[in-house]
């Protein structure tokens, strides 16, 4: 819709024409009915003033303002309802009615007048063929006047009707030649407008994931959008830096799109296109050699570059057999070059980036796998540790209970059992309040890299529950008791490890120091006692251990098959 403030007073054109050319016709009999509603009013105002003034009866003629409104209503009537071409009409055959009316009762030089503003509205407002038909009826209404008058060739011109036919001649030509260029030039800029906004809608929905899919949504546009006959992409190689390769479609709109090999002779347009990096155009009057790429139909052609960072990747070649190739539709097909060049350097980025978030993803993935299978082999071992660590003490479990007398003083006692209620709470592994009869319960799970080693619980008052603060902070503590006993166990093991190893030198140095079988033997099985609590050792040797010894060296005398070393023969 057009906006209202295209004329004064909300007169705007209010009904969409397609075609510009129209559209600015309507707009410009629209501004001329304003002027002849405007003009009219003050005519009948004037012709009201003066019969008043001089107390004179209306004339018919004073009524004539009165229908020129109404026809000036009606006129913009049919403008506003898209009848343009009636509105137009209407307006010549009135004022060629005007012209009749003036010619019976005026000079020659008068009519002359009437009849030019004629043509001229009629070349304005009219197509060509209209406008053909009122000159010719023009001329006709010429020759009629002086015929009718029996005047004779001589004094027809004498009175200046030669003159006039002429001059109406002349303006019938110009104002002929000028509506045609006219609007064939609104028309090429309007197309070209049109296609810079198609172009531009295009280029915003454009797929951007695949480079091939892009060469093959532009060459479907090209075709099917800007209604160029035939269009295909040149590839370029990227080790020889000519054209390689050649991506179009088939006979049909929508057919597949085929990608072939191509050789390209280097007098060709499209390698010009390629050297120069600018829009070649071409036509079949050329040499064959430059348009070796023409279709059999095709007269005319345009080699566009396609630029991706100073480097030319691609050639979009565009060819039409009726040379379709105006200022704005070389601009549209400029600019959808370089919107493709965009396209594919955001592709290029976009794959580049995909492959980096690949291997990145890949990485990860690699880490987290090594991550989790690191926490499932620390609980394992956290859980074996601590297992063996209470079997070593002989117990499957150890607690305490902390009890405070009347006296305020505190007493500890050891707790062998799993009562029921911790057993609930090492399932759940969460924090939890339950009011009871003692008051408010507080269970919490002492958890160590994921492994649940037990659980602690406390009392509090009935009347003062935990608040959200104190929950936190019981976690914080015993997230440090679980590192405590961990820290502390460890420190268990290590300083048994150092003793075991103290004593098992000191057996080593022993041993070491004696000097035959029997003594060596007699000392380990005495030092399985001290060190072991051991009541009974039997130690026994392998006979062909012992001949095989015996051979080695004759100072070690033979010794019994079953031998019992010790004070007494339960040692």
């Amino acid at each position: 819709m057009q906006n209202s403030r295209q004329l004064p007073l909300g007169l705007g054109l209010r009904y969409t024409y397609s075609n510009a050319f129209e559209r600015q016709r309507a707009i410009s009999l629209l501004y001329l009915m304003l002027i002849v509603g405007i003009g009219t009013i003050a005519l009948l105002v004037v012709n009201v003033a003066s019969a008043v003034s001089n107390r004179i009866a209306f004339q018919p003629r004073d009524y004539m303002p009165i229908g020129l409104l109404f026809f000036a209503i009606v006129v913009t009537y049919l403008i506003q309802n898209g009848k343009l071409v009636w509105g137009a009409r209407a307006v010549v055959v009135v004022s060629f009615v005007a012209l009749i009316i003036v010619q019976e009762a005026s000079s020659v030089l008068t009519w002359a007048t009437v009849n030019a503003l004629v043509i001229i509205g009629a070349g304005l407002l009219l197509n060509r063929l209209s406008f053909i038909i009122v000159s010719g009826l023009l001329v006709l209404n010429l020759i009629r006047v002086p015929v009718s008058d029996g005047l004779s060739f001589a004094d027809a011109l004498a009175q200046g009707y030669g003159t006039a036919f002429i001059l109406m001649i002349i303006m019938f030509i110009f104002l002929l030649l000028f509506s045609i260029l006219f609007e064939e030039s609104i028309r090429r800029e309007v197309e070209g407008s049109e296609q810079l906004s198609t172009v531009g809608h295009f280029l915003r929905f454009i797929s951007r994931k695949d480079e091939e899919q892009a060469f093959a949504s532009v060459i479907q546009f090209v075709r099917k959008d800007l209604r160029y006959n035939f269009s295909q992409i040149f590839l370029v190689d990227d080790d020889s830096g000519l054209l390689a390769a050649r991506i179009r479609s088939g006979i049909g709109v929508d057919a597949e799109i085929i990608k072939t090999d191509v050789r390209v002779s280097d007098s060709s347009a499209l390698t010009q296109a390629l050297r120069t990096k600018t829009p070649i155009f071409v036509t079949n009057r050329e040499s064959e050699f430059r348009r070796d790429h023409f279709l059999p139909s095709t007269k005319f052609g345009v080699a566009l570059p396609v630029i991706v960072r100073d480097d030319v990747v691609a050639i979009l070649d565009v060819q039409d057999a009726f040379g379709r190739f105006s200022r704005m539709r070389m601009r549209s097909l400029e600019l959808l070059a370089e919107g493709l060049s965009i396209v594919l350097e955001n592709t290029m980025t976009v794959n580049a980036l995909r492959l980096v978030l690949n291997d990145q993803s890949a990485t990860l993935e690699n880490l987290r796998h090594q991550l989790r299978e690191y926490k499932q082999y620390e609980k394992q071992v956290v859980g074996g540790v601590w297992d063996e660590y209470l079997q070593g003490r002989g117990y499957e479990a150890i607690g305490f209970d902390l009890n405070k007398s009347e006296a305020g003083a505190s007493n500890i006692t050891a707790s062998f059992d799993l009562p029921d209620d911790l057993a609930e709470t090492l399932e759940k592994r969460e924090v939890h309040v339950e009011l009871g009869a003692e008051g408010n319960l507080v269970y919490v799970p002492i958890l160590l890299r994921g492994e649940v080693l037990g659980a602690l619980r406390f009392v509090l008052p009935a009347n003062s529950p935990p608040s959200e603060r104190q929950i936190d902070l019981i976690q914080n503590v015993v997230d440090r008791l679980a590192l405590a006993l961990e820290n502390k166990r460890l420190f268990e093991q290590s300083r048994t490890q150092a003793l075991r190893e103290r004593k098992a030198n000191e057996v080593v140095r022993e041993l070491i120091g004696a000097t035959e079988v029997r003594d060596v033997l007699s000392l380990a099985a005495q030092m399985f006692n001290d060190a072991l609590g051991a009541i009974h050792t039997h130690i026994q040797l392998q006979p062909d251990a012992m001949k095989l010894q015996s051979t080695l060296t004759s100072e070690v005398p033979p010794v019994s098959s079953d031998t019992t070393m010790g004070d007494s023969t339960h040692a």
